[in-house]
């Protein structure tokens, strides 16, 4: 129950740094490979972290509706986050691209 609750306050911080102008004006968190995490990035995984978060819930406390096996709410997320953060990646390689053509 606690990975629950942890799940659902690292959706919501993700969240947070989109929706929270304070939040907004310090940038956003920049990976090593990736460069610059994008809004849509955070939201996916802000979105993930909550559905995580159900399905833990929903398994500990043994729910029949909508509980989809672990295995498959752990790929599905997982797959997400990294199409999001594969898409930011391509998106940084191609903006310095036109940076170094152009300047």
């Amino acid at each position: 129950m606690i990975a629950a609750a942890v799940l659902a306050a690292a959706g919501a911080v993700s969240l947070a740094m989109v929706r929270v102008p304070r939040l907004r004006r310090r940038g956003r968190p920049d990976l090593p490979i990736v460069g610059e995490i994008s809004a849509t990035t955070l939201l996916v995984f802000g979105l993930v972290c909550f559905g995580l978060g159900y399905h833990v819930a929903a398994h500990a406390f043994a729910w029949r509706a909508l509980k989809a096996p672990m295995g498959w709410a752990l790929g599905v997320a997982a797959l997400a986050v990294a199409g999001s953060l594969a898409a930011d990646g391509l998106q940084s390689r191609l903006s310095a691209e036109e940076r170094d053509k152009g300047g």
